[in-house]
């Protein structure tokens, strides 16, 4: 057999190997997402929540007496308690990890201390829309990133609108 002939053997199982790799992640990256190991790319509602979900946010987020997550959306990749976006019955929360120290940073606000919202809608399926929460003290402002996927950003936006009109 020839030389070029082995090469080109040897290139075509690599990348027959490379393919089957790609495939076998893509096909387990699916499966999380399905059985709500990971986060999903559109906002949830909260009772659609899985137990996991619930138990790694509680790792960051003190839920109330009577206080019900009504929806929720992570942009973390791989673990709940990387980024969450929350609105519940109370108030609304958002919080993600420092990436330096791993520290995680909660803001949240009642809605009677809520003064008013901003949004910036997202133009498409791959960008969320922004909710900015507004303070009498601007300093206190911060932002909520939610899904557009299949247009929940937009109930989202009308449901905390409601409670705070």
């Amino acid at each position: 057999m020839k030389t070029s002939t082995k090469l080109l053997i040897a290139a075509g199982i690599v990348f027959g190997v490379l393919v089957f790799l790609v495939l076998v992640a893509l096909v387990g990256l699916g499966f999380a997402l399905e059985a709500n190991l990971i986060p999903d790319t559109a906002a949830a509602e909260g009772s659609r929540l899985s137990s996991r979900a619930r138990e790694q946010i509680s790792e960051v987020v003190t839920l109330n007496e009577g206080e019900t997550i009504e929806w929720f959306y992570s942009a973390g990749l791989f673990d709940f308690k990387e980024d969450g976006n929350i609105v519940t019955n109370q108030r609304l929360i958002s919080y993600y990890m420092d990436a330096d120290d791993g520290a995680p940073y909660v803001s949240y606000t009642y809605y009677d201390d809520i003064t008013g919202i901003e949004t910036v809608v997202s133009e498409g399926w791959h960008e969320d829309t922004i909710v900015t929460v507004r303070h009498a003290d601007s300093e206190l402002d911060y932002s909520l990133w939610f899904s557009a996927e299949d247009g929940r950003d937009k109930r989202i936006v009308a449901a905390i609108r409601a409670r705070i009109e």
